[in-house]
This record gives C-alpha cells, structure tokens and sequence, in this order.
C-alpha cells in the first residue's frame, strides 16, 4: 500500500475514533450530544464540518491552523459561535530523534486519540497572546516527528479531541536529501572543519593568542552579516554563505591587525565575552517558555536579548585574566558539541538557529520554540560540560606563570633595549644604551651597532681619557 493511501486511511480512522469518543461521552437518556463539535463553527476548511487541524511547513517554522468546535444544542437551538463559551486548548509531543519507522508514527497518533491520551502524553502549549486562539506556530526541527493535538473544552469538564496533525518538518520520502543536514560533501567538510576548530580552541586557543582573536572576529562578522544579508538580500544558499564566510575573514584579519598595532587587552576581552554572551543568551531563548508576551514582542525581546549579552562581560570582568580562556573554551566546546550533533541527529544545534530564525523570518516571534531535549541533547550536553572543564583546567596549566597577553607590535618596538650591566635599575631612568665592541673583547659586542658606533666611541674615550695638568 503507498504511503498516501495509508494515510487517508488513518486519517477516516481517526475521524472515526473521534466521532466515537464524541458519542461515548453523550447522556444514554437522550440522544442530545453534550460535548463540544470539534470545527463546528468551520469557516475556512472544504468540509462543512472540520475536526482536523491543517499543517504549514517551512523551512523554520511549522504552523498549526484549525476552527473552532460547536456548543452543543440548547433546548434544540444552536448556540452561536460567537457566544458558545467553548475552549480550546493545544498541546504537541516528540518522537524519537532520527526514527522514521512506521510502529513509532502508529505507536505515536494512538496515545493521543482520546482526551486523556493528549492530556497524558502531550504537553500543553498556552494560547498566543498576540497571535489568532485558533492558529499556533512552532520552531521546525527537521528529522524529529512532533505531533499536535487540540481539545475542545465546555463547562470545565466536557470535552472534545480533534484529529491529531503529524510532521517530520521534511519529507520521509526523501529523507536522505530533505531530513539530514549533511546533505553534501562541502557541509561534511565544513562540519569537519569546524570539528577541528573547536578542538583547536578549546585546549589551546588562548595559547595561540593571534589565532583566537582571528576565530572569533570570523565568528562575530559572521553572524552580524548572515543576519543582514538573510534580511535585506535575495540570494541563493551559496550567496548567504558565502558573504558571511568573505565579512567574517575580512573582520577576523581586521581584529588581529588592531591587536597587534595597539595591543589594549579590553578589547581581546570585550570581543571574547561579547561573543560567549551571545551564546549565553542564546541558550536563554532556546528554553524560554511558550506564550511569554514579552517574548512574542520584538522590541522586548532583543532589549532582554541585548541585556542578558551585556551581563557576561561584567559577571566577567571580576576575573579579567581568565575571560578569555572561559570564553575560549565554552564557544570552543559548543563548536565541537554541534558538529557532533550534525552527525548523531540531536537539536543542541538549534539554540543559535532559533536566534537566526528570530532575527531573519517574518512572524516567528509567535513561534514556541519548545525543544526536543532527549537523550542523545543530555548526553552533548554533559560532554560540552566536561569539554569545556577540560579544556580550561588544560589552557590554565599551559599559562601558569605567562602574561595573561601576548604583546602587540608597540610593545616589541618599545622594547627594542639592549640591556647590560649598565643599565639603570629604575625602570623610569632606563635610556636606549648601545653597547660598543672594543677590539680585543667580543663579550659586550651589540648587534645593533650602526654607522655611527665609530664617532660614539671616540667621544667616550675622550670623555674618559685622563687629563693632564
């Protein structure tokens, strides 16, 4: 049987389960129905009567649309729609990351045909604030199946349950090109790449000093400018990638350039922890709840956004020479953590992802971004924790007794001082000393001896010679 005739089987057979639980709960002395018509006050779907919820699927978000369920009879009149005081609650559930097997998806639309089967297995996912009661949209998470189920609630204890709706957020058909994010050989190696950096700079990124201010002026320029290009441009994949990965270079080689003409360790500081903030942040959003209205207005959100970043820097700034190394291994650890995510099929992705959805894709500030946190998400999740442990017990034993920063170009220049045994101690006395090679000593010869070594030497000769009276 193809796959869409089983499915208009199952959805005649859920119609069917429905229209018996219905019947079920109705008073045996009357054949009056007492509970709610799910889609009753249809005005939008092709059927008359629409127990069903319909399913919208892009590339970020999945959006769940339905009509609102009928107030039974009242002493044989029908109740206006406008005026029934009927509720509606929705709620969703998770399949199994990465499992397309048909016995999940069966095993699955069961637990919630009946309405105590979508109160026990469902979570229950508030009404929009600002958004229609009957439409809901959520985050995509492609290669997870989710379910959404919907009751229609009367008096408080008579309820309804509408046709559950199912997506992988792809198409199973062709789950090799649309539900794995590994599609092709240059992701493979990007994603390997990005494997390797992670590594790089989760043990040894602050001893490569250079090297980090690189990486993460990549980083910052990059998001900023994938940000901005998925706004205002109108490119394909190879243009949204590659202007980021072009802005990012050109920032990260930017940065290290005025590091190393000005050598002010602020900035290496601010940079790190700017960029960890917006990590941290990040992680805020990914397990923020559902139905916030402060959440679902832009303006409140960014200035929380914005706020929770600039909070890292100053938690921070209590232990300055150890900012960067935190920042290092916590970014490092999380690059390593999502490239293994890419290849094991769990989300820890997404909590940057649904930052860059946010800020590009028009009405997913309504989205509920509620994540599938399983086991394959707790496990990368410890291993972040204990890569980034690691990670700065091994960057502070490779410091011990160092600088907390290299020195930049002025440094090195300013430091161009030959010192020897006459040198003044204080360090405000200390002039530039050339010491000069006498002819039978080699042991006070300076390799910065000039032109003019001969005329300083006969000067001071003369300065010491004895005098005669």
């Amino acid at each position: 049987m193809s796959r869409g005739s089983a499915a208009a089987l199952l959805l005649l057979f859920l119609i069917a389960a429905t229209s018996s639980v219905t019947s079920n709960n109705a008073d045996p002395s009357s054949a009056k129905p007492i509970t709610p018509v799910p889609g009753g006050c249809n005005m939008e779907f092709e059927t008359e009567i629409a127990p069903y919820q319909k399913l919208t699927i892009s590339e970020s978000s999945v959006k769940v649309a339905m009509q609102q369920a009928a107030s039974p009879k009242f002493e044989g009149l029908l109740v206006p729609c406008e005026r029934n005081g009927v509720l509606h609650e929705m709620y969703m559930m998770f399949l199994p990351e990465q499992d397309f097997s048909s016995v999940t998806y069966f095993d699955a639309v069961r637990a919630v045909l009946t309405v105590e089967g979508i109160r026990e297995n469902g979570r229950k996912i508030p009404s929009s604030t600002s958004g229609s009661k009957m439409r809901r949209t959520y985050s995509a998470y492609p290669g997870t199946g989710s379910l959404y189920a919907a009751i229609a609630i009367i008096d408080n204890d008579t309820a309804a349950a509408y046709v559950p709706a199912f997506t992988y957020a792809c198409s199973p058909l062709y789950w090799t090109d649309t539900c794995q994010v590994l599609t092709s050989s240059f992701s493979k190696v990007l994603c390997a790449l990005t494997l390797f950096l992670g590594f790089f700079t989760t043990f040894f990124g602050h001893k490569w000093f250079k090297t980090e201010m690189f990486l993460l002026g990549f980083l910052s320029g990059g998001i900023v400018s994938y940000i901005i290009v998925a706004i205002f441009g109108n490119y394909r994949l190879a243009g949204n990638i590659g202007i980021p990965v072009f802005v990012g270079c050109l920032l990260g080689f930017a940065w290290l350039g005025v590091w190393w003409l000005y050598a002010i360790p602020i900035l290496p500081i601010m940079l790190a922890t700017l960029t960890l903030g917006f990590i941290v942040s990040s992680i805020a959003y990914f397990s923020s709840p559902a139905g916030d209205p402060y959440l679902e207005n832009d303006t409140s959100f960014w200035l929380i956004f914005t706020l929770i970043v600039l909070c890292v820097p100053l938690i921070l700034s209590t232990v300055m020479k150890s900012a960067t190394i935190v920042s290092c291994v916590i970014l490092g650890s999380y690059a390593v953590v999502i490239s293994i995510d890419h290849y094991a099929g769990s989300n820890l992705k997404y909590i940057v992802i649904n930052v860059m959805r946010r800020a590009t894709s028009p009405g997913f500030n309504l989205a509920v971004v509620h994540p599938p946190y399983q086991f394959k998400d707790i496990c990368l999740t410890l291993f972040w924790a204990t890569l980034a442990i690691a990670g700065f017990c091994v960057q502070l034993y490779q410091n011990r007794g160092k600088p907390p920063f290299p020195p930049g170009m002025s440094s090195l220049q300013g430091s161009r001082i030959l010192v020897t045994e006459r040198t003044p101690l204080l360090v405000e006395s200390r002039i530039p000393v050339v010491t000069l090679r006498d002819d039978d000593d080699d042991v006070f010869y300076s390799p910065d001896r000039k032109w003019y070594s001969g005329i300083l030497k006969a000067v001071r000769g003369r300065k010491e010679s004895p005098r005669h009276t």
